[in-house]
């Protein structure tokens, strides 16, 4: 069976980004001068945005509003996805050897574009993808 296409995540796949959001909870509070308790992080992970930015300002007593706490989050994200997000090992080397076998390359992911396009760029394999699916 010959495929003549390959769809992609990115999140843990090809892209090496399972801690950044770990790390963004870490300096989000940090930078407003709390402390981590070692349960926060297990908590906001298994919530939506909304629910983990609600979490955060009933747990800290934070007068912010949700709204601005995500977008704080947000802000972060596109600065860590654009400068500091690596691509998995070796998936460059495997991007490009499909490439050469003339494979079609789609991404699916349900990462912002805000988030993805730039880290894909700044990992040289931007132009390597045919289309994206969101």
């Amino acid at each position: 069976m010959r495929f003549e296409a390959v769809i992609f995540d990115l999140d843990g796949t090809l892209l090496d980004s399972m801690d950044v959001w770990e790390q963004i909870d870490i300096c989000f509070l940090q930078k407003h001068g709390l402390s981590v308790p070692a349960y926060y992080v297990a908590e906001i992970c298994v919530r939506s945005f909304a629910e983990a930015a609600q979490y955060t300002i009933d747990l800290f007593g934070l007068s912010e509003k949700s709204e601005n706490i995500i977008r704080e989050w947000n802000e972060m994200a596109v600065y860590e996805y654009a400068h500091h997000v690596k691509l998995s090992p070796y998936a460059r080397e495997y991007l490009i050897e499909l490439k050469k076998r003339a494979m079609k390359l789609a991404v699916d992911t349900g990462l912002p574009r805000e988030l993805f396009l730039p880290c894909l760029e700044h990992n040289s394999v931007l132009g390597l993808f045919d289309i994206e699916v969101l």
